[in-house]
C-alpha cells in the first residue's frame, strides 16, 4: 500500500512539473531524477529554482533532490549562481551559493556583471573538476542572460544572438527564447564590445551629457491618432526599489497629433556615468492611468560619443513587441549626446564630490534607497539557524580588481555536444504560465503544439574550460 502511495506521488510531482515547465525545457531525466535541470556543457548547469515549499516543489526542483544531484554527481566542486533573488536553505548546498540578484528581464549593471564573469570564469579554472550551476526562478531568462554573458566573455561568440542561439539550443526545443529583451541582447552585445576593444572600455568612468531626447514618428495611442508622451530618466530598471529617478518631464505636456503637431523633442542636460534607463511613457486620459510606450538601458562607456544616437523600434523594450497601429515600424528614440569635458570634473571637486554623481540641469528628481553594493561573492548565512561569521561575507564593491587572460579562453565550438532526444507530447492542453514573470517569451514564429523535451548529459569529466564551456 505504502509503495502504492509512493508511486502515485511520484507520478503527480512528475505531471505538475512538466506541466508548469510547459514541456518546453530539457529536462535532466536520468538515474532515478525528474529535474528542470539542463547540462549546458559538461561544468555549466541550468536550473530551475530549489523549492522548499509544500506546494511549490510540485512543479519545481524540489531542494532535496537538486541536493543529492549536486552532491552525488559533483561532490564539493559545485557553486551555484543565484540570479533569482529568493533565498532558501543554503545548508543544503554546503553553502556553495553565491548570490547575484537581477531583475527579470534586465540586465544587471555592468560593472557589477563584468565581475560576476570574472568570479565564474575564475571558479571554472581553479579545478577542471569545478563545475557552475546558474538558476533564477524558472532556469530560462536571466539564467540565460547570465550563462550566455559567460560564453561572451570568454570570447566564444562575438555577437549576442550566437550566444543566445548556443544556450537555446542545449537548455530549450526551441519553440521559445531564453533571452529576448533588447537591453538585455545590448548588454550581452557590450560584453562582446567590451572584450574585443581588449577590457579598454570603462563601463564606470566614462560619463556623457544627455543634451535631448527625440522621439521618431509619434505613436498612435488615442482616437485620434496622438499620445500624451513625457520622459523618465533612472539610474537602474524602474521596477528595482533601488533605482533613483534623475531625470521626469512634465507629464501634462498638450496632447500631440501626428502628423499635424510638431516633433516630440525632450531637452534637457542630465549628467550620467555608467548605467542609466530611459523610459518614454503615455500620460492617458482621464480614465485611463499611464502607460509605458518604450524603454531602454544603457551604459555610458559604450555612448562616449558627440551627435546623435538612433535606437530603433526593435532595440527598445516594449516598443518591440507594439503593433504597427500604435508603433510605426520607423519609431524610436533619438540621443543627442556629448562627452563630459574637464570642466565638470572641476564643478565636482569644487563640490566635494569624491565620485561624480549623475545631476541634471532643471530636472525634477525623486530620489528611493541608493543602489545596493551588497552582492555577496560568498554564501550568506542560510534561511535556518546555522550561522556564517562575517569574515564570511564579502560583497562585489571589496572583489579584488579584474585581471582577465582571456587568450587563454579561446574556446572550441567542435567539441562534443550533448546527446537532445526530443520526443512529441500528445497532450493537447493549454500551455500554463509561469506567474513569477520569469518565463521566456515564446518566438511566436515558432507556436504549435507543445513538445516534451528531455536530455541525456555525458558524465563530467576532467575537462579544460574551453571544453566545458562550448561542449
Amino acid at each position: 500500500m505504502f509503495a502504492k502511495i509512493g508511486e502515485l506521488w511520484g507520478a503527480s510531482k512528475s505531471f505538475f512539473r512538466k506541466k508548469k515547465s510547459n514541456n518546453k525545457v530539457v529536462r535532466f531525466l536520468q538515474e532515478g531524477f525528474d529535474l528542470d535541470l539542463t547540462y549546458i556543457s559538461t561544468r555549466i548547469i541550468a536550473m530551475a529554482l530549489p523549492s522548499e515549499g509544500t506546494l511549490e516543489h510540485l512543479y519545481r526542483n524540489d531542494i532535496a533532490d537538486v541536493s543529492r544531484f549536486l552532491n552525488e554527481r559533483h561532490h564539493a566542486s559545485f557553486r551555484i549562481y543565484n540570479t533569482s533573488g529568493i533565498q532558501y536553505n543554503y545548508k543544503w548546498f554546503n553553502f556553495q551559493v553565491v548570490e547575484f540578484p537581477i531583475e527579470d528581464q534586465c540586465p544587471p549593471q555592468f560593472s557589477a556583471l563584468l565581475r560576476i564573469l570574472t568570479d565564474m570564469k575564475n571558479w571554472l579554472l581553479a579545478d577542471p573538476s569545478h563545475v557552475a550551476v546558474v538558476h533564477c526562478e524558472d532556469g530560462l531568462n536571466r539564467t540565460g542572460f547570465l550563462i550566455s554573458a559567460l560564453f561572451a566573455f570568454c570570447g566564444d561568440h562575438d555577437s549576442p544572438y550566437e550566444a543566445v542561439d548556443f544556450f537555446d539550443s542545449q537548455r530549450t526545443d526551441l519553440q521559445m527564447r531564453a533571452v529576448t529583451s533588447p537591453t538585455q541582447l545590448r548588454y550581452l552585445g557590450y560584453v562582446c564590445r567590451w572584450r574585443a576593444a581588449g577590457q579598454s572600455i570603462d563601463p564606470v568612468v566614462a560619463r556623457i551629457h544627455l543634451r535631448a531626447v527625440h522621439v521618431r514618428t509619434i505613436p498612435h495611442l488615442d482616437s485620434a491618432r496622438g499620445c500624451r508622451p513625457f520622459l523618465r530618466v533612472f539610474d537602474g530598471p524602474a521596477s528595482s526599489i533601488s533605482s533613483r529617478l534623475l531625470y521626469s518631464s512634465d507629464s501634462t505636456n498638450p496632447l500631440a497629433r501626428h502628423p499635424a503637431s510638431a516633433p516630440i523633442v525632450f531637452e534637457f542636460d542630465l549628467l550620467l556615468q555608467g548605467d542609466f534607463y530611459v523610459y518614454l511613457m503615455n500620460a492617458g486620459g482621464t480614465f485611463s492611468g499611464e502607460r509605458e510606450i518604450a524603454h531602454g538601458g544603457f551604459n555610458t562607456g559604450f555612448l562616449n560619443v558627440s551627435g546623435s544616437v538612433f535606437f530603433g523600434k526593435s532595440a527598445l523594450d516594449t516598443a518591440c513587441r507594439a503593433d504597427s497601429a500604435s508603433l510605426e515600424e520607423s519609431f524610436g528614440l533619438e540621443f543627442h549626446i556629448e562627452p563630459a569635458s574637464p570642466e565638470d570634473d572641476a564643478v565636482d571637486l569644487a563640490l566635494g564630490h569624491e565620485s561624480p554623481r549623475p545631476r541634471s540641469a532643471g530636472a525634477h528628481s525623486t530620489h528611493k534607497t541608493p543602489p545596493h553594493s551588497h552582492t555577496t561573492l560568498t554564501p550568506p548565512h542560510p534561511m535556518g539557524s546555522t550561522q556564517v561569521g562575517a569574515a564570511d561575507h564579502t560583497t562585489i564593491a571589496q572583489a579584488a580588481p579584474l585581471a582577465l587572460d582571456l587568450e587563454s579562453m579561446v574556446l572550441d565550438m567542435d567539441g562534443t555536444t550533448l546527446t537532445r532526444e526530443i520526443s512529441k507530447d500528445d497532450d493537447d492542453d493549454d500551455d500554463d504560465d509561469d506567474d513569477d514573470g520569469d518565463d521566456a517569451d515564446t518566438d511566436k514564429t515558432h507556436m504549435g503544439k507543445s513538445t516534451a523535451t528531455s536530455s541525456t548529459a555525458p558524465t563530467p569529466t576532467t575537462s579544460s574550460i574551453s571544453t566545458a564551456l562550448s561542449a
